[in-house]
């Protein structure tokens, strides 16, 4: 299929897509719970069944849910039930501690809807769920942070729609110094995104539209920013869009993202700022002005087919 400017391969896949990219990308595997065996199983990439017949709408979820021990016990239950009253379709996480993830796998209803990728590599780093058998994928950085990319693909059956389906989530490289990083991060991450016609890339960008205003055109033009989207249609405020305002060390900013390719077969209907809501703070939990599930918010997204 051509467009103007681009030109997509109807049925290319990850797989392929693997194959050509010099060890950069690996296969990572599923964790699914099994009823019979009461427990989490993990599963190689290659023996999932990532096609499904048709696919006309999904949600998509985004969340830094911070990986600080302040007010832990509280910020976690906050954050699980904002996760499970969503019940999108596809969460990204990032700033996921072990506890935090044993704690997820703990509760009946992440245990019977998601599939969880294998990417919890260090202290503190991403994950993906999914309601849907992705097949999860690894991309490899430049990075002083341990950070890297995480890619499930789902492919779709139906002739309406092109045949794979790519959701990416990251958490890139912080701090000012460290521009150079997100650049080369986000030019190896759209390489790879671009490939396919249907492409979603969430999470924490460490980007704010003002604060880093020169680093906006590490973008790529193929894809729109679902805020920008959603803030011109509702004729909303910047500031309405900020995800990061809650720590009294810095100013507010807009880091958090949902980009979705401008020729995608789906189109954005509807867009939220979660976790807005203060929660209780433990007395014990003194020294941060945080009152919020993170010190981010998240953000939740609906698609539909055009």
């Amino acid at each position: 299929e051509e467009f103007p400017g681009r030109k997509f391969h109807k049925y290319i896949d990850m797989n392929t897509v693997f194959l050509k990219a010099d060890s950069l990308i690996a296969p990572i595997k599923s964790i699914k719970f099994d009823k019979e065996r009461n427990l989490w199983e993990k599963y190689e990439n290659k023996y999932i069944d990532n096609n499904i017949n048709s696919l006309n709408n999904f949600t998509l979820l985004t969340y830094n849910v911070w990986f600080d021990r302040h007010n832990y016990i509280n910020r976690r239950s906050a954050l699980l039930e904002i996760l499970k009253k969503k019940s999108a379709s596809v969460i990204c996480l990032q700033e996921v501690i072990q506890p935090f993830m044993d704690f997820l796998q703990e509760d009946e209803f992440i245990k019977e809807n998601y599939y969880i990728s294998d990417s919890l590599l260090d202290s503190y780093n991403i994950v993906m769920l999914s309601k849907m058998p992705l097949r999860f994928y690894h991309l490899t950085f430049p990075t002083n942070q341990k950070r890297y990319l995480v890619i499930g693909e789902i492919k779709i059956k139906s002739q309406i729609t092109s045949k794979s389906l790519v959701f990416s989530t990251s958490h890139f490289e912080s701090l000012d110094n460290n521009a150079d990083f997100r650049k080369d991060q986000m030019s190896r991450t759209f390489k790879v995104i671009n490939e396919f016609k249907n492409s979603f890339l969430t999470g924490d960008f460490n980007i704010d539209d003002k604060l880093n205003k020169q680093e906006l055109n590490n973008f790529d033009g193929l894809y729109t920013d679902s805020w920008k989207f959603w803030m011109q249609k509702k004729n909303l405020k910047e500031e309405d869009g900020y995800t990061y305002y809650e720590d009294n060390q810095w100013p507010k900013m807009r880091l958090d993202r949902i980009l979705y390719g401008n020729y995608s077969d789906f189109e954005l209907k509807n867009f939220e700022i979660i976790g807005k809501e203060k929660i209780k703070v433990d007395s014990n939990a003194k020294g941060n002005s945080v009152a919020t599930p993170s010190d981010h918010q998240g953000l939740f997204a609906e698609f539909y087919r055009k």
